[in-house]
């Protein structure tokens, strides 16, 4: 498909992939899939209790997604899903800010839930992704539960590699609790992870072994972006995999 980026950084929240904005690109996907895009600093929650039971009341547990690179500000609006009271104002808040170059730190905090508490749950689980940052930035992150650090031990603290996100699950914590994730903010990557992308394309593509392998030896070989481009068009490869590649190759 062909897209318009506006200006800034934005994430495809299901690859991981990295593009700069202010300028229209073409995306490819398999048939299973589209790009969806969110930008620098969006914070988006999710969860998996969708069944027609589970959506009854509110959820026990939240994915948060948080794509880094500019500071962001979601706050989570529940009601009781049923009724009218949301007129009148029944209802939770809770604000979940990203902040970076705060002290040298990108800090992610869920503040302490606000309003009609009995329509949530008393504790809730929060699996936290926090994308656009090295491995390194995993073995170093913090967490904070009101002001007091947080054992390393209590909390499931993983990276997912392809997608240059620090996932951390933590353990069920009171709706009433002030929560913060600290990273470094000098562990931020500067690209997508381009030669393992590029691997994984041709990997899957139908077209002879022998142009997979002339393509993939450049990648590795070329750095310069506008010399790679410029001979993998030279290669006389069909257009369609020479603008995927070059989704890849210019996306950040």
């Amino acid at each position: 498909v062909t897209v318009w980026l506006p200006e800034g950084r934005w994430y495809d929240i299901y690859t991981g992939m990295i593009y700069d904005g202010g300028r229209c690109l073409r995306m490819y996907r398999d048939i299973n899939s589209i790009p969806v895009l969110a930008k620098a600093g969006a914070v988006i929650p999710f969860t998996e209790e969708i069944s027609a039971r589970q959506a009854i009341g509110n959820p026990a547990s939240l994915t948060i997604c948080v794509f880094g690179g500019a500071d962001g500000e979601f706050t989570l609006y529940e009601d009781d899903n049923e009724g009218c009271g949301y007129m009148d104002g029944v209802c939770v808040k809770t604000v979940m800010t990203y902040q970076e170059e705060k002290e040298g730190k990108a800090i992610f905090t869920i503040e302490p839930s606000e309003g009609e508490l009995s329509l949530i749950p008393d504790k809730r689980k929060f699996t936290v992704e926090i994308g656009g940052f090295l491995q390194e930035a995993a073995r170093r992150a913090k967490i904070l539960v009101d002001g007091q650090e947080w054992e390393r031990e209590r909390t499931v603290i993983s990276y997912k590699n392809r997608e240059q996100t620090v996932v951390l699950a933590l353990e069920a914590m009171d709706v009433e609790s002030r929560i913060e994730i600290v990273l470094p903010g000098d562990m931020r990557v500067k690209g997508n992870e381009v030669q393992g992308r590029v691997f994984e394309f041709l990997n899957q593509a139908e077209i002879e072994f022998d142009v997979k392998d002339a393509v993939y030896r450049l990648v590795m070989k070329e750095k310069r972006i506008p010399i790679l481009l410029s001979r993998l068009e030279g290669m006389g490869i069909e257009r369609e995999l020479y603008q995927a590649l070059a989704e890849i190759l210019t996306g950040y």
